[in-house]
């Protein structure tokens, strides 16, 4: 039986966008080829938020992990092949929807490998208001670094918050 499409908030396509143009050009001020962004469900989903910024795909208790190239198809990581449809149904930003199998660093080295990323950024390594020493799930993050010993990884956290902190007018809600 298929699913029918869900009914949730979404923003537009421009809006994805604009967000991307925005994370592209300041991965590019920073020289880096991708940013990754990790499930963490703490606080309810807020450690989420990066990745639904990037996606359009979480919360609803939803685990997602998201590869931003600096040129490409963004790819988000679910759980699995039910989150896929379901998430290809409730959003139009992401075609590149992914199983994780709950083990969600083998889907992120695939994309980071197919991408030749060697300069990655890691959004949630540390400094955020609520989690000052991070949100980064340690053993996600260590099996992505030993399976790419080439790439150098650098915290990305700083980038993320700046762009998220520009508001749109479709994010406000403001009549345009």
């Amino acid at each position: 039986m298929a699913l029918e499409k869900p009914i949730i908030p979404t923003l537009s396509l421009a809006e994805r966008d604009r967000r991307w143009l925005r994370l592209r050009e300041k991965m590019r001020d920073a020289g880096l080829d991708a940013l990754v962004s990790l499930p963490n469900q703490g606080h309810w989903d807020q450690f989420g938020a990066d990745a639904r910024y990037m996606t359009q795909i979480g919360g609803t208790q939803t685990e997602v992990g998201a590869v931003l190239p600096l040129e490409g198809e963004v790819t988000a990581i679910v759980r699995g092949a039910n989150e896929i449809e379901w998430w290809g149904l409730a959003q139009d930003w992401v075609k590149d929807i992914r199983p994780s199998r709950r083990s969600y660093g083998e889907p992120v080295i695939e994309r980071l490998k197919e991408i030749r990323a060697e300069r990655i950024g890691i959004v949630g390594l540390a400094g955020l208001v609520r989690a000052p020493e991070g949100i980064v799930p340690w053993g996600t993050f260590e099996k992505i670094r030993a399976a790419l010993p080439q790439a150098k990884f650098e915290d990305a956290t700083d980038l993320m918050q700046e762009v998220r902190s520009v508001k749109s007018t479709e994010e406000i809600g403001s009549p345009p």
